[in-house]
Parts: C-alpha cells; sequence; structure tokens
C-alpha cells in the first residue's frame, strides 16, 4: 500500500533531480510512489542515468509544461494523497512523514504547502508567511488557512485537487510559466476551497 505519490516535472535538471530522488530513498517510515514527468528529449538521460531511475514511474512528456505535467502525474497517481515538489528541492528524512501526520491529525485540510527555503533565515521566512495568514481561520495554531503560496511544494488530497480542475496548461503556455500557481490559487478560493500552510515543516531549496 502506498502512503504518498510524489509528483516531479522535471527539465534540464539532473544533478538536482537525483540529489531529489536520493533524498526520497532516504525518507523514513514512508511507502512512497515516486512519478517523474520528464519534459526532455529522449536523449536527455543517459542509459547509467536511466538506470538510476529504474524504481520510479518515468513519464515522458514531449512539450514541457509543467502545468500539464502535475495533472498527469496526479492522474496516474495510486495513492490518496499527492506531493508536487519540484526538482530542485531536498527534503528532509522525516519530511514525508510528517506531511502523512499532518493528513492524519487534521482530515479536513485536504490541501496545504509546508515552509520551503533556501539560503535565507529560517525564522525570517516563517514571519513573512505569517502575514499571509487568514487571522480569522487560524487552526490549532500549528496550521493555517492561507489564499496562495509558491507551487514548489503542495500536498493535495487527490480528490481534492481534481476537484479545483487542476493546474491550467493553456495558461502555462502563454504567461510562460509565471501565473499558473497563482491561477490555481484563486480558483481555489472562488470555489471557497481551502488552503493551508504548515510552517513546522520544513523542505530545503538548494
Amino acid at each position: 500500500m502506498t502512503d504518498l505519490t510524489v509528483i516531479i516535472p522535471t527539465f534540464n535538471r539532473k544533478e538536482s533531480l537525483f540529489r531529489l530522488l536520493d533524498a526520497l530513498r532516504s525518507q523514513q517510515q514512508v511507502t512512497l510512489e515516486i512519478i517523474i514527468i520528464d519534459q526532455n528529449s529522449s536523449s536527455h538521460f543517459s542509459e547509467d542515468e536511466h538506470h538510476k531511475l529504474h524504481h520510479v514511474r518515468h513519464i515522458l512528456q514531449e512539450t514541457p509544461n509543467v502545468s500539464a505535467a502535475r495533472n498527469t502525474g496526479a492522474a496516474l497517481a495510486l495513492s490518496d494523497h499527492v506531493l508536487f515538489v519540484d526538482d530542485d528541492l531536498v527534503p528532509e528524512p522525516n519530511f514525508c512523514h510528517e506531511l502523512l501526520s499532518v493528513i492524519r491529525k487534521y482530515p479536513m485540510v485536504r490541501a496545504f504547502a509546508p515552509l520551503v527555503f533556501s539560503y535565507e533565515d529560517k525564522s525570517l521566512l516563517k514571519v513573512q508567511y505569517s502575514k499571509r495568514y487568514l487571522k480569522n481561520k487560524l487552526y490549532k495554531d500549528t496550521v493555517f488557512q492561507i489564499e496562495e503560496t509558491i507551487s514548489a511544494c503542495l500536498v493535495f488530497n487527490k480528490l481534492y485537487f481534481y476537484a479545483t480542475g487542476g493546474f491550467d496548461p493553456v495558461l502555462f503556455a502563454c504567461m510562460q510559466g509565471l501565473a499558473e500557481d497563482q491561477e490555481l490559487f484563486k480558483r481555489m478560493y472562488s470555489r471557497e476551497m481551502k488552503f493551508w500552510h504548515v510552517p513546522g515543516i520544513g523542505n530545503i531549496s538548494r
């Protein structure tokens, strides 16, 4: 039984992709399904690199479009929950287990984002995120409702994601990947669908 499906759209990033895969192999107390939506040419990976991908579902997508890639990954997912993660992030060893803990503890939280941080100070980022909280929707001081965030790392109940309509691949193509995440969150908000932020879980970007 798969606990969580991890969907990774990838384009022109080999080193960081394999670093992410190594980090996912090291995840503790969780069974993962990993789906890579490969938007590169068929010759992008060497034979040895293809061998490193043998343990994942490796799907080729002819035209680079991260919205379409995420939608395809969600459609293929076998688990009830999906994690969309960019190919340049490196999760901590207990990251996926903590995500699942949120899902189990707060069943009404069906879509959320952890804290994604790079070389900036983590505490500073927490303060910046806190400015987005909807103050009247505070939930037990650990999970906060927000209207939007970046799409680098998102967790959805799969059926809840379907109900949003998914990411808009046409908008991604027209706007060169600059607005598809904001459009999704605005669409969710217009449908009174809730999205949450969990600052206690960190995912390191490098």
